[in-house]
């Protein structure tokens, strides 16, 4: 029997003899290349189909099971990764390892097969997720979790000034919690995370009410109190204007302000202005407030952005000093940061604007003058079917009347400025008047005697 010696090269020879085999056999199966490495996972030696398994086997359950518990002002949420889709794309991975060693060649193959097995090939596969439903997510949490910041009040009363604090408040900081709840996923990370937030300010702080304390003007007008249903309407009204506050570049709407004069609203029929007539409106007296108002914001100094005179001049207020609001096209507004106060003292309407007056030593004067004025026409219509003597008004005369207004404003007693307001023009409204004519036939003449008394004599 023959005895070989081994030496080292022929050891040598040998091995590459039979890694060229091995390498050879792999190059002409599907299999990945034997040093190949998924995220740590070995791969290699392994087909396609079995790599899949594999890599399943250990990440399936981790995304199945991994959740992330957010909070945030005292609030939680639990993440489960699949409510954002995590997932890994398998086969993406894996044919991207198989194709590290394919090729049209098979000695090139070869070749790879062979230098692998000293060479380690490490492959990051992803984790991936859906962007949106992260969005989704950050908008649902910043709604439930948002403790929205509180502006300060003021309102005024018989006691004075009442002031409520300005509070800070808390909204989720979407892209911080975004970026943050992302690293989390890609590290396939469970446990609790603390979403970041945004302090949101007050845009209304009590350091700048407390300066709306002083009295920039006030106006009165007198109503009617046994016109019951127009009062009533000038009370709502006044309701819903007194304590309006407004803040530097808002400008005040009183149409908004009071709102649809609608009886639903609890608004009554009484007097308002139509086609230059007195007739039966829901909302009669809303006008009352409009004037009253305007005259006190007049007397504030108050920019005057919108207003509108009546079309027949009021009994509660001069000429040219009236406004009115119908609908939603005819308002009153004005800018200013100021408060506005009403009430009703007893058969009398008054408003008050509170500010801050950085002009102690300045008062404000209305001043009209009446342009021209032309005297209507009354048509005397004889009515043989009324009366002699009595007169009906038909139709209410009213004149032409125009009229110019301007605002006065002194400093110590010394006239400053002039400032034109408005021209009002009051139509021309010719009346009717109804004379009876019916003569009234005289009455029966009849006999009087005076009683007698027993005696024969007359008794007072």
């Amino acid at each position: 029997m023959m005895k070989y010696k081994l030496t080292k090269t022929s050891i040598l020879v040998l091995l590459i003899l039979a890694t060229t085999a091995i390498s050879v056999t792999l190059a002409k199966t599907d299999k990945i290349s034997s040093n190949v490495f998924i995220n740590g996972i070995k791969v290699g030696y392994l087909t396609k189909e079995e790599a899949v398994t594999v890599l399943e086997e250990k990440f399936q359950p981790l995304i199945d099971t991994a959740y992330i518990e957010l909070r945030l002002n005292n609030k939680s949420w639990i993440m489960n990764y699949s409510d954002v889709g995590a997932y890994y794309d398998y086969e993406k991975y894996i044919s991207q390892a198989y194709k590290n060693r394919q090729s049209n060649n098979i000695f090139t193959n070869v070749f790879k097969q062979f230098f692998s097995r000293s060479t380690r090939t490490d492959i990051i596969m992803p984790i991936a997720y859906n962007q949106n439903s992260i969005l989704s997510l950050m908008d649902k949490i910043s709604i439930e979790s948002k403790t929205p910041a509180s502006d300060a009040t003021i309102k005024y009363g018989p006691n004075g000034f009442i002031y409520t604090e300005d509070i800070e408040g808390k909204v989720l900081d979407k892209a911080s919690a975004q970026s943050l709840i992302i690293e989390k996923i890609e590290s396939l990370e469970t446990g609790i995370l603390e979403l970041p937030s945004i302090i949101e300010v007050a845009e209304i702080k009590k350091s700048d009410l407390i300066q709306v304390k002083d009295i920039l003007g006030q106006f009165e007008t007198k109503f009617n109190l046994k016109d019951v249903d127009r009062v009533s309407n000038i009370s709502i009204a006044t309701n819903n204007v007194s304590n309006t506050l407004l803040m530097p570049g808002e400008t005040f709407s009183l149409n908004k302000t009071v709102g649809p004069r609608l009886e639903k609203y609890g608004f009554k029929m009484a007097n308002v202005i139509v086609n230059n007539q007195l007739i039966k409106g829901v909302g009669g007296g809303v006008s009352q407030v409009a004037s009253t108002l305007y005259n006190a914001a007049l007397l504030s100094n108050l920019k005057i952005v919108q207003r509108r005179n009546h079309s027949i001049p009021s009994t509660y207020i001069g000429l040219g000093r009236d406004a009115t609001i119908t609908g939603d096209y005819i308002d009153l507004k004005f800018h200013y940061p100021i408060l506005i106060y009403g009430q009703l003292l007893g058969d009398r309407l008054k408003y008050t604007i509170f500010g801050k007056n950085d002009f102690s030593n300045r008062s404000v004067k209305i001043l009209t003058e009446i342009i021209s004025r032309t005297e209507p026409i009354i048509s005397i219509i004889e009515d043989p079917s009324l009366p002699s003597g009595n007169v009906i008004i038909e139709k209410t005369a009213y004149p032409s009347i125009v009229v110019k207004s301007y605002r006065k404003v002194f400093e110590n007693g010394v006239e400053v400025y002039t400032e034109p307001l408005f021209t009002d023009r009051y139509p021309l409204v010719n009346g009717i008047k109804r004379i009876g004519t019916k003569p009234i036939p005289p009455k029966n003449e009849t006999e009087m005697t005076l009683p007698v008394s027993a005696s024969g004599k007359n008794t007072d």
